[in-house]
């Protein structure tokens, strides 16, 4: 079972709500593995990680990582070829936009920002501010954010990215600032799809065993492979419309209303239909 953490999971409180727990620890208890399908780093689910205990297999970094929770350790990784990572990023800050650098361990900026605050905020972890030379020593990016406040920002930087070969994008707001939005850029390697299938894989289980749950562009690829895809209310229309159920919001803790519909009360329903 993948959740989403953002606005699935996490609300304006900026960590899990006890219903939402308890239903998480529920599963658990009857042999389901939860895992994670985040754009947050590593870095940005240790806290959670602690208080919960994902046991499945996790896809983090918008897909740019395969993680296991149990061992902490990066099971496969997909990272941009250094110029062409340099290249975008220049691109990106000649026409305005605030950048960060994501690596495996490590999330960086080129310099102080109100973006950066709040993107520390939903990580439990600061985003660091470096110099330019200092951000490319680092190497091996795997994951691009830019952080935008407006539709008409929003759809600037889209033109912008649309110029550029072999990458992929997923856009995702924040519970905490719903204006703002956050766009996850990785190489194209890095495919959902591919990623999706990959897990299953590692834990041997079928696409129609699965169940997904998301609130954003980023979640869709997940929720419409699932068996059963959720997507929350407040999710765009295009992830809505691929779900099998659209539930309440984060606040109204949506998830363990519908985990308790579907799963903690009554048998998994047959989907094959």
């Amino acid at each position: 079972m993948f959740f989403d953490l953002d606005g699935t999971l996490i609300g304006k409180s900026g960590t899990i709500s006890d219903t939402d727990l308890a239903s998480l620890v529920a599963l658990k208890k009857r042999g389901i593995k939860i895992a994670i399908a985040s754009g947050r780093p590593i870095i940005g689910i240790r806290n959670l990680q602690q208080l919960i205990g994902f046991n499945g297999v996790s896809s983090l970094g918008a897909g740019s990582i395969i993680y296991d929770p149990i061992k902490d350790s990066v099971i496969e990784s997909t990272t941009f070829d250094f110029d062409k990572y340099k290249e975008m990023w220049t691109v990106l800050r000649e026409h305005g936009f605030y950048v960060e650098a994501h690596t495996v361990q490590e999330v960086s900026t080129g310099e102080p920002h109100p973006f950066a605050v709040i993107h520390s905020e939903y990580m439990d972890e600061p985003v660091i501010v470096r110099s330019e030379e200092e951000i490319f020593l680092k190497g091996d990016f795997i994951k691009c954010i830019v952080a935008v406040n407006s539709e008409k920002e929003l759809t600037r930087l889209r033109t912008l990215l649309s110029t550029i070969a072999d990458i992929s994008v997923g856009v995702a707001s924040g519970a905490k600032h719903p204006g703002v939005f956050f766009a996850n850029i990785t190489d194209s390697r890095a495919d959902r799809k591919l990623i999706f299938q990959k897990i299953l894989q590692i834990e041997n289980v079928n696409a129609d065993e699965v169940m997904s749950f998301g609130d954003s562009e980023s979640d869709k690829i997940f929720i419409e492979m699932a068996g059963i895809g959720v997507a929350m209310k407040d999710a765009p229309e295009s992830v809505k419309q691929v779900a099998n159920i659209i539930c309440g919001s984060v606040e109204e803790s949506a998830v363990s209303k519908v985990l308790q519909q579907i799963l903690l009360k009554t048998q998994l329903p047959d989907t094959s239909c």
